[in-house]
């Protein structure tokens, strides 16, 4: 069915803009409400991240001043890490002698003496040759057997032994060489070192 209005067109014409006025208005008041509820929503948003940026070119001006107030220490310690680095690269794969000293000592049964522990640094595997002696041929033959009981020493083998005029007690001389099984890189003690103390 067919509406027909008889309103003159002078009146369809202003209902139609009346009609936009209030679509227009409509909008304008939705955006107004809009602007009103989010500009101060990121009002407070930008104080905190300015608040946050403060603190943070706070906490920079502080670096920077132990920065300058403390730069002889830093340098320094940048040194001493540079001169550890290199003497562990120049020492490169050393054993570590006091182990293998205090072994060589506690093996040792009574009655038997070291006179001279050397090494040949130019041997591919690192040698120790044990020149001593022992009141007794049984004392050497000891100081053998305990010494292969070392996890730290391998292959040991009696390179000498011989019976000696009795001096002191101690009539026989003797030769062990002994292996020392994988060597690792010389590292430096490094107990209570700058980075230590900080953390």
């Amino acid at each position: 069915m067919n509406t027909i209005s008889l309103l003159p067109p002078r009146i369809k014409l202003e209902q139609k803009k009346m009609r936009r006025y209030r679509i227009y208005l409509s909008a304008f008041i939705l955006l107004l409400v809009c602007a009103i509820v989010i500009l101060p929503i990121l009002g407070i948003y930008t104080i905190k991240i300015n608040s946050r940026l403060y603190i943070l070119r706070d906490r920079n001006k502080v670096i920077e001043a132990y920065i300058q107030e403390n730069n002889h220490i830093l340098s320094a310690n940048e040194n001493i890490k540079r001169l550890e680095s290199l003497i562990e690269k120049g020492m490169g794969k050393t054993p570590d002698w006091a182990q293998y000293i205090i072994i060589l000592g506690e093996s040792k049964p009574n009655g038997v003496i070291i006179d001279s522990i050397k090494t040949d640094p130019e041997d591919t595997e690192t040698v120790l040759v044990i020149d001593g002696r022992a009141q007794s041929q049984r004392g050497v033959t000891d100081y053998v057997e305990r010494l292969g009981k070392s996890d730290a020493l391998e292959n040991i083998k009696c390179n000498l032994v011989r019976q000696t005029e009795p001096q002191g007690g101690y009539s026989s001389e003797f030769q062990f060489i002994a292996y020392i099984g994988e060597v690792e890189q010389f590292k430096l003690d490094r107990g209570g070192s700058y980075e230590e103390s900080t953390n």
